[in-house]
């Protein structure tokens, strides 16, 4: 939970990436956070791409920790018993 305050503090520029981002990493319900994962991931991805084109090398910083962030969160969902990945 820590990582996840730490990169709300990092507050980047109002993008689509990092409001899927954060709705992903607080939904409660698994069902809903692996699907929510997996969209955020897409908007990433594609951020990605368009910041290949530019050279904001903070917002990449911040997608390449969220990003990671999820890697790791992932193998979590289903695994441990509801709420306890999040505390």
């Amino acid at each position: 939970m820590s990582q996840v305050k730490s990169i709300a503090r990092m507050r980047p520029k109002p993008s689509g990436w990092y409001q899927v981002y954060f709705a992903a990493v607080t939904e409660r319900d698994d069902n809903r956070a692996l699907l929510k994962i997996y969209r955020a991931r897409k908007a990433m991805q594609d951020r990605l791409v368009e910041l290949r084109r530019s050279s904001d090398a903070r917002e990449l910083q911040y997608l390449k920790c969220a990003l990671t962030y999820l890697q790791i969160l992932l193998p979590f969902l289903h695994s441990t018993p509801e709420g306890q990945k999040w505390q």
